[in-house]
Order: C-alpha cells, then structure tokens, then sequence
C-alpha cells in the first residue's frame, strides 16, 4: 500500500499583517459571481486544467464548498471583450477565519498577463476584509508558475507531509526560491 502524498500546502499565516501593493492592469476589471457565470468558470477551469468539469462539478467544487457566497468567487474580465480570463474563490478552510484560495485559474489564451497573481490578489484581500486569522491553498508541485505567483503574493510552504521537505527545496530552486524571508 501506498502512502499518498497530499497535495503542497501554503499558508499566510497572519493575513492581517498582509501588506501588497498591487493594482488591477487597464483594461481589465474585477467582477464577483452571478447567474450564468458558472459556465464561464468551466470554460476557463477545464482549459487552465486540462480537465472536463461540468455542472455538477461545479457544484460539488465551489457551490458547496465551506464559506461559498457568490461575492467569494471572483473574476478578471477584459473590459474592451467582456470575455473573463481568470478566476479564484475565496471560501473557507476549517472554519470561518480560516481563509482558503481555492481554484486559481487563467484562460491559456491570457497567461502570460499576470492575471493569475492580480486575481489571487483579490482574493487575498478579501480575507483580510472578511476578518480571517490566515490563509492557505493547496496545490501541486508540477505547477511552478503558480507556486512562484504565490510566493511573491506572500503564501509560504508549509510541509503537510514528510515528503514535502524535499519536494520544497527541489521546487523553490528550480522557481529561483532557494531563500524565502517570512
């Protein structure tokens, strides 16, 4: 039998010391959740993911998720198209102070904008103007332009695992991570 390794954890520990200067390219705008945009976050997850959600999906991932309100699920939408290029939810983790930034995506059409770090952002932000202690996110080591979007945001690694000390150090020297202050 194996011992499956979870996924790598990273964590803001004290969101409220959480400091970023950042700021929303022109052009582009933040929308939050409503009727019909579901399908959009399919759209968009399954092409970041290579994966073939559908609604019920959908459900199950963010509708039923802990601390889901339509305002935690957050879009970036080009304003000269109307077309959304990326998304996260901001849900809960264990309680209602514990933030979790959950299903971070960006349409490969848009990658290469940043928009990934803009909308984790919002994101991030909102835990802080929600009054939780900290904030995590889960995802995979595979993933290396995310986990570097992270760590500039101020998500830090926390090991989950035996295996995620070694799967670390491997990971944040091939990122240019080798030393993280914080």
């Amino acid at each position: 039998m194996t011992n499956k390794i979870p996924q790598l954890r990273m964590i803001v520990p004290d969101i409220s010391a959480w400091r970023l200067d950042w700021e929303l390219p022109a052009g582009y705008e933040t929308v939050t959740y409503s009727e019909g945009l579901e399908n959009e976050w399919l759209t968009l997850i399954n092409e970041s993911f290579d994966k073939e959600f559908t609604v019920d999906d959908w459900q199950k991932i963010i509708l039923d998720r802990e601390g889901y309100r339509p305002d935690r699920v957050f879009f970036i939408r080009e304003k000269l198209s109307g077309e959304i290029c990326a998304t996260a939810s901001a849900v809960r983790g264990g309680g209602a102070e514990h933030g979790y930034l959950h299903f971070v995506g960006v349409r490969p059409k848009w990658a290469g904008r940043k928009l990934g770090f803009y909308v984790s952002c919002v994101a991030t932000e909102s835990f802080k103007a929600d009054g939780c202690t900290d904030a995590a996110l889960n995802t995979d080591a595979h993933r290396l332009a995310a986990l570097k979007t992270y760590l500039r945001i101020g998500y830090r690694p926390q090991a989950r695992h035996e295996a995620h000390g070694e799967i670390w150090k491997k990971v944040l020297g091939q990122i240019g991570f080798a030393h993280i202050e914080g």
